[in-house]
């Protein structure tokens, strides 16, 4: 299996003509997996050792995960742990797994991955300390396993610890993580089987974050819970809802995405609109400091839809290009000249015919028109999946894929789905996340298997 190479010098171009992205101080999975869990992680050099003082409290007496700040890059300071997601933002994908179960979507989560198959029942796989595999235990590990009570979903998301589904009925169930009230069900007890999101009906698009999760009802109004200190629920307020409350003055709401400590959604008339922490420019105001009621993104018109990462943002634009913002220590803003980051939306340097977007924790990916991948930014797992462990400021292509339909993104692994029915993932794997039967990373695509049809 392929695995994670070293690459070349930081700031040299590289064998494909992009620039490797300038070095910045990288947070290692492990300590990125502590703080997602509201940990302080350890104290090494050139991090900080976590959050002091007191947690903050939820509106309903909870404790919420405490804040924590670290160097992200030599000019930008603060930007709060979190994913994707990558995240989050999740994409939904069609998938075979080794040819033994049809599934019909899937999402990747901080360190875990899960799929819905056609029968409409929830598979996941990968790190499950807070049970956000939904199997009704804390065992983590490559094995598919089944959510229980999960029959009729059709829509799935991860976020950095929990994870979400869509059931038929358009009602929304979340598992996993709850600290900070991330799974809507009025507590901050973790649940390692799903819990039904208290008072919100007719739900239509989920998308789940580090300690936020979001979703989008018929009506096109949108609904946030969890942590607010950075004011990611979009309610004008830093207080913690362990239930959904209503983004504020925001109609029409066609799409969601939430990431780190930030989310940004898409309106009927292609404008994005972003709200929480903006510590690098990520919701795409002019202020540094976080917001928490949406501000629109200037400079931005025609989207089609948003993904949110750690602590930048992107868009697909109706002519099929992407614009990004917010942090670029890792190159994953696509632009090399932007070596601080931009608060403003840059174009992603010679990318065009995008279809599809995923955003990781420090890298940025696409599908382009017919099929090909191109991914960049932080790479040091092999995530970006172009063979090496160099980070990418500028689109490189993904080895081996001409054929990719859907594409989702962790915080150190991606995903696709091929035309030929396979699921194709690369980047990080110490939790079993990639769904290959080791625990090892690859920087090359490796086919996703079924484990237990053996």
């Amino acid at each position: 299996m392929p695995t994670a190479k070293s690459g070349g010098e930081a700031g040299k171009p590289d064998a494909k003509g992009s620039a490797a992205a300038p070095t910045a101080k990288r947070e290692t999975p492990a300590i990125r997996k502590s703080r997602s869990a509201g940990g302080a992680g350890p104290s090494t050099a050139g991090k900080n050792a976590g959050a002091k003082g007191t947690p903050a409290k939820t509106a309903e007496g909870g404790e919420e995960a405490p804040k924590r700040r670290w160097f992200r890059s030599p000019t930008i300071l603060g930007l709060a742990g979190g994913v994707v997601l990558a995240a989050c933002l999740t994409v939904v994908a069609l998938l075979v797994f080794g040819g033994h179960r049809d599934v019909a979507r899937i999402a990747a989560g901080g360190f875990h991955t899960c799929a819905i198959a056609t029968s409409g029942s929830v598979e996941c796989w990968g790190w499950n300390e807070h049970g956000q595999l939904g199997n009704g235990t804390t065992e983590s590990g490559g094995e598919l396993t089944v959510v229980e009570g999960s029959a009729g979903a059709i829509e799935v998301a991860a976020g950095a610890a929990q994870t979400c589904a869509i059931l038929k009925d358009h009602s929304l169930w979340c598992w996993g993580w709850n600290v900070s009230g991330q799974l809507g069900d009025r507590s901050t007890l973790d649940r390692p089987t799903p819990v039904e999101v208290s008072g919100l009906a007719d739900v239509r698009q989920v998308s789940a974050g580090t300690h936020a999760t979001c979703a989008v009802t018929s009506d096109g109004s949108a609904w946030c819970w969890g942590w607010n200190q950075s004011g990611q629920l979009g309610d004008g307020t830093e207080v913690g809802r362990s239930g959904p409350v209503l983004v504020k003055d925001l109609l029409d709401v066609v799409q969601v995405s939430v990431g780190d400590d930030h989310a940004c959604a898409v309106v009927g008339d292609g404008e994005v609109w972003c709200w929480g922490s903006n510590t690098a420019g990520e919701v795409g105001a002019t202020a540094a400091q976080h917001q928490t009621s949406p501000v629109k993104v200037e400079g931005l018109a025609g989207a089609v839809k948003v993904a949110v990462g750690g602590a930048h943002s992107c868009a697909i634009l109706d002519d099929g290009s992407v614009s990004c913002w917010g942090d670029n220590a890792f190159g994953q803003l696509g632009e090399p000249s932007y070596t601080n980051g931009s608060g403003v939306p840059v174009a992603v340097f010679g990318l065009e015919g995008v279809t599809a977007l995923a955003l990781g924790y420090e890298h940025s990916c696409a599908i382009l028109h017919g099929g090909s991948v191109s991914c960049w930014g932080g790479n040091d797992h092999g995530q970006v999946g172009d063979g090496s462990a160099t980070d990418r400021s500028g689109p490189v292509d993904v080895e081996g894929i001409e054929d990719a339909t859907q594409i989702s993104a962790g915080d150190f692994h991606t995903c696709v789905l091929r035309g030929n029915g396979e699921v194709s993932c690369w980047g990080a794997d110490a939790d079993g996340q990639l769904g290959v039967g080791v625990a090892e990373d690859s920087d090359q695509p490796v086919t996703v298997i079924d484990l237990r049809a053996g």
